[in-house]
């Protein structure tokens, strides 16, 4: 499947979780991933897969599928590239963590996420993992 129809896959599922059709909308980020290619060196397919694992997760989380939607998170920290990606799929998976209770876990995440961040001068990154280090010592 081409870019384009990957793209209107991603804007068909959005819609779906627009009208709260979150089963329905999972189908279709799975679908995304289903008809890509993991291991692919285009860098739009990597955005399209990121954005599929990102929102797939998040549906996931929103339905209670915790473990679900940490393996989601997980794959797209495996499937991140760039040092952006890579640090905000650390994010990603600390946040679930925390979701989950292991703040431990979710505190070092965000630590880790921090130094990426700094080392790859990512602002974005840095407010992200401090966010995340504010939020999991409120708990």
């Amino acid at each position: 499947m081409n870019n384009r129809s990957l793209t209107q896959l991603i804007e068909q599922a959005n819609e779906a979780t627009r009208l709260y059709d979150s089963a329905g909308a999972i189908q279709m980020y799975t679908a995304v991933l289903d008809e890509s290619e993991a291991k692919t060196n285009d860098p739009a397919e990597i955005e399209i897969r990121l954005a599929a694992l990102r929102q797939r997760a998040l549906l996931q989380r929103r339905l209670g599928k915790q473990e679900a939607a940490m393996a989601s998170y997980q794959q797209f920290r495996q499937e991140a590239r760039t040092s952006q990606q890579q640090v905000i799929g650390i994010e990603l998976v600390a946040q679930q963590y925390s979701v989950m209770g292991q703040h431990d876990r979710a505190m070092s995440l965000h630590r880790e996420a921090l130094q990426q961040a700094e080392t790859s001068n990512f602002t974005y990154g840095r407010a992200l993992a401090w966010q995340g280090i504010a939020s999991t010592l409120f708990y």
